[in-house]
């Protein structure tokens, strides 16, 4: 009797979770019904849209493409300049001249493309001069056209490209485009013609068709998604928990190797305090014990001492998990101009500089007070170490606000550097170039900032040295 209450719960959540599947699936049909129509006028005018654009296109490469010296001339002859009509005396005698056979063939290869229906060249008075393919309008049809389109050839004769809406037409689409002539010395050249495509809506009801097709298809598609997303949840769960499985096991390989790197520290200070205390008893017994060799051996335990006291607080410092209680903003600028007056007590200035780029005005980040002041502690020892045996040397500490928040803290140094195998692996646990290192400082910044959504790097400092520089989020 046990466990069915707990199947019961498992019964009841699943049933929920059912239930709002088919919640969601049913919203989902009702939205795709009340949507269908918006989405379908959506994409009619989407379609309207491409194909203005397209055609508009066309017209301009077309009116920039043909040479005005070498086939509109024969418009700027035909067309009287002054009323816009041609010249019928003239438009007689140029109709058999090549650039007229020419302009013919153009229009004649817009009709084929699959999008133009029909090209003609008109007068910028609106009078027909030419048809593409030779089934266009009569000239009574002609007549009418040029009544109906009187206002969108007066547009293109001043100089403009100007289209037709569904409202104007909703049976054909069409683009009026001027074509200007050759320009001469101190006059700009003027419209001696209009470029006129159109291009029939049946389109439009293919679209349509489409859309309801991939309207049917949407919903076949939700019916399948809804389906899915039911054993998606399972894989989720599935994946969560080797997820799990796989933090567990970074976890424990992380503790090997920090027990191994603990080991191998405790090794070398251990030994030395044997050494010491097996030389302290064989003097003893010797009895030629001195104060002063009592005085050695114990400044010699105090040294390894408290070496195995610093080693031991920066392994807790590394391995604790965060405090919430240190989770709280502080002021990037403040607290890294109170670690540096601190520091600043035990540095002699004679031998290390130490510069601060700092603002005055506030840079909150996530990064604690205490978790700050560890990190910029640690970073200026690495810096100041680096330039052990050097008569001086400068440190420099930059504070800056990142433009999509939060800070950036940089600690640059004019040390030797690091190179690039050294730089590889400089945050890794227990990785020390120094006798005396525990590899724990580096590893230690990069934990604190990366508990804080942040992240710390490493980059060659310009001119020599190394600068790590640290990305704290804001608050």
């Amino acid at each position: 009797m046990g466990p069915a209450p707990r199947v019961d719960r498992r019964a009841a959540a699943l049933g929920r979770r059912i239930a709002l599947v088919l919640a969601a699936l049913a919203l989902l049909l009702a939205a795709l019904s009340l949507g269908a129509l918006g989405v379908t006028r959506q994409a009619v005018r989407e379609i309207e849209r491409n194909r203005d654009e397209s055609m508009r296109n066309t017209g301009e490469k077309l009116a920039a493409t043909i040479s005005a010296r070498d086939l509109l001339w024969v418009l700027d002859l035909v067309v009287d300049a002054e009323s816009g009509s041609p010249r019928a005396e003239q438009f007689e005698f140029y109709r058999s001249t090549p650039a007229w056979e020419q302009l013919g063939a153009v229009l004649r290869g817009l009709e084929g493309d699959g999008v133009i229906s029909s090209a003609w060249l008109l007068a910028p008075s609106g009078e027909l001069l030419l048809v593409g393919r030779g089934d266009g309008p009569t000239a009574e049809e002609a007549a009418e056209e040029r009544l109906r389109d009187a206002a969108f050839v007066a547009r293109a004769a001043a100089g403009e490209t100007v289209s037709t809406r569904p409202k104007d037409d909703p049976e054909r689409k069409a683009v009026f485009t001027p074509l200007y002539g050759v320009a001469e010395e101190g006059r700009a050249a003027r419209v001696v013609g209009v470029l006129r495509l159109e291009s029939e809506r049946r389109y439009l009801d293919a679209a349509q068709r489409q859309v309801g097709r991939a309207l049917v298809a949407f919903g076949l598609g939700a019916v399948l998604v809804a389906t899915l997303w039911v054993w998606l949840v399972r894989l989720l769960r599935r994946a969560q928990e080797a997820e799990r499985n796989a933090a567990q096991a970074d976890r424990m390989r992380t503790l090997g190797t920090l027990t191994a790197g603990i080991a191998h520290e405790l090794r070398n200070p251990l030994g030395i305090l044997r050494l010491q205390i097996e030389d302290l008893r064989a003097t003893a017994a010797s009895g030629a014990l001195r104060p002063e060799d009592v005085r050695a051996v114990a400044d010699d335990l105090e040294a390894e001492a408290k070496r195995l006291e610093a080693l031991t607080n920066q392994f807790l410092a590394y391995a604790k998990p965060p405090e919430q209680g240190d989770s709280a903003p502080c002021d990037l600028a403040a607290g890294a101009r109170d670690t540096l007056r601190l520091y600043r007590k035990g540095v002699d200035p004679e031998r290390l500089r130490l510069v601060e780029a700092i603002p005055a005005e506030p840079v909150p980040v996530r990064l604690g007070e205490s978790a700050l002041r560890q990190v910029l502690l640690n970073l200026l020892r690495n810096a100041e170490e680096a330039l052990e045996g050097r008569a001086s040397g400068c440190i420099e500490v930059t504070v800056s606000k990142r433009p999509g928040g939060g800070g950036l803290l940089e600690v640059a140094d004019d040390g030797p550097g690091l190179d690039a195998a050294v730089a590889e692996q400089a945050f890794d646990p227990f990785f020390t170039t120094k006798a005396k290192g525990t590899g724990l400082g580096l590893a230690l910044c990069r934990k604190l900032a990366e508990e804080s959504g942040g992240a710390i790097r490493h980059t060659p400092a310009p001119g020599g040295g190394a600068r790590f520089a640290v990305e704290l989020p804001a608050p």
